[in-house]
């Protein structure tokens, strides 16, 4: 039971920016910029359209918020971290319009292939939300600059980040690892 290389793709690039779901799925091409490691968040993918973020502000995240490994910083990822630089590369499908998504899938089609993430995981069940809620706490509980955060996530304020997530950091190394074995189970 193999794992879509390009699903891979997905799951790293949601785990390491924290961008919701529908933001990924909404992610075109020309929002990708590989050569600097960040992607440019402008929109999301709902009932059948593209449509404003759920904040309607756009924002630029770098791809390389080290989640797998240790540090917080960008400049601190490793060659777990850098993966995906690779693995957006070598995507199978990719759109040839700079506007076509770069995922063209449903999210029935993105649940289904989460799901088989996650049992060739040997993991329960958790929505992909939970990417971004780990992006967040882990990043926390190492020290990581509230704002950077923030930015990186799209929160209306540092206080709203503060209190949703502040709860999770003590349990941050456990949902590190579960997003460490999914990050892992849909890339292979």
């Amino acid at each position: 039971m193999a794992v879509d290389a390009d699903f891979g793709a997905l799951v790293q690039v949601m785990a390491q920016t924290g961008i919701r779901p529908g933001e990924a799925l909404g992610l075109r091409k020309c929002d990708i910029h590989v050569d600097r490691a960040e992607i440019y968040v402008c929109g999301t993918w709902s009932h059948n359209r593209r449509g404003p973020t759920k904040t309607r502000k756009n924002r630029t995240v770098s791809l390389l918020f080290p989640v797998v490994e240790s540090g917080w910083r960008p400049s601190e990822a490793g060659p777990v971290t850098r993966r995906v630089i690779d693995a957006l590369r070598g995507l199978k499908v990719q759109p040839l319009e700079p506007e076509g998504r770069m995922w063209n899938m449903s999210p029935h089609r993105f649940d289904r292939l989460w799901r088989r993430a996650l049992k060739r995981a040997n993991l329960e069940f958790r929505k992909p939300h939970t990417l971004r809620h780990s992006f967040a706490s882990i990043l926390l509980s190492r020290g990581a600059n509230l704002l950077a955060i923030q930015r990186a996530g799209g929160w209306t304020s540092a206080q709203v980040l503060l209190h949703t997530y502040a709860k999770w950091i003590e349990s941050a190394d456990q949902e590190g690892s579960a997003v460490q074995a999914a990050v892992q189970a849909a890339s292979k």
